[in-house]
């Protein structure tokens, strides 16, 4: 099947916007408040003629064992085990951080292609790139790796990216959980926060599909999730809580 790419990173350094900008439109959420994406998102996409499966990832960040960044991480880490290549986001303007080092300790024991994409590099010139890049390979980044500066919100350097992807996509591909199935009915679930929406959806799909949290709210993104029952093929759309106007 086609070849899936995880689009990882910290919190807030660009992941959905990079992933909108590779997809052709905003189907994922975008927000300058950090945390916005939680769950895994998935959608379709197309490169020089090779179709590609993205996933998009929430921000890995600290947190204890109940909380939120806990349930964020073990969905990135079902991704990262999930795909081929792997798509490393920083953000250019703030720099390399503890976290950032964090990262790419946990891509590397993946031990699959890495493409590191050093985010909001608007202003950086084509003469100063070494200088500009170099505080990243002190994180522990290989000279020789793949490491290129974009924009993801203005395009640039994407085509980059997306080149590298394609030049580091295994010979053999594998069927992913939500490749191949061709979804025969939609069903959208809906209801107000911390109803159980998303429990009712990973107890359909037999895994831990979406993030389930005692804090309402948790679910922001539209999700898709492929089920098969028998010979029949579904897609349950996990939704946000509806909340009366203030």
């Amino acid at each position: 099947m086609e070849p899936v790419i995880a689009i990882v990173g910290r919190p807030n350094v660009g992941k959905s916007t990079l992933f909108n900008r590779i997809v052709g439109r905003r189907q994922a959420i975008v927000n300058d408040t950090a945390g916005v994406t939680r769950d895994r998102h998935y959608a379709n996409a197309d490169w020089r003629g090779q179709k590609l499966i993205l996933i998009d990832t929430g921000g890995i960040a600290v947190g204890d064992v109940k909380s939120i960044q806990s349930f964020i991480k073990k969905q990135t880490m079902a991704a990262i085990t999930e795909a081929d290549v792997i798509v490393c986001v920083f953000d250019g303007r703030e720099g390399p951080t503890t976290l950032d080092e964090h990262i790419i300790e946990l891509v590397r024991k993946a031990n699959k292609p890495v493409i590191y994409a050093i985010n909001k590099s608007d202003q950086m010139q084509k003469s100063t790139t070494d200088t500009y890049l170099a505080p990243f390979y002190e994180l522990g980044i290989p000279s020789k790796a793949n490491i290129f500066p974009v924009s993801s919100e203005h395009g640039r350097g994407v085509d980059d990216i997306l080149d590298a992807v394609l030049a580091n996509i295994p010979k053999e591909e594998k069927i992913t959980e939500d490749a191949g199935l061709s979804a025969v009915t939609r069903i959208a679930v809906i209801g107000r926060p911390n109803a159980g929406k998303s429990t009712l959806i990973n107890r359909l799909a037999g895994t831990e599909r979406v993030i389930a949290h005692e804090m309402a709210g948790t679910t922001r993104d539209c999700i898709d999730v492929h089920i098969s029952y028998g010979d029949r093929k579904y897609v349950f759309v996990d939704t946000a809580g509806l909340k009366k106007k203030g």
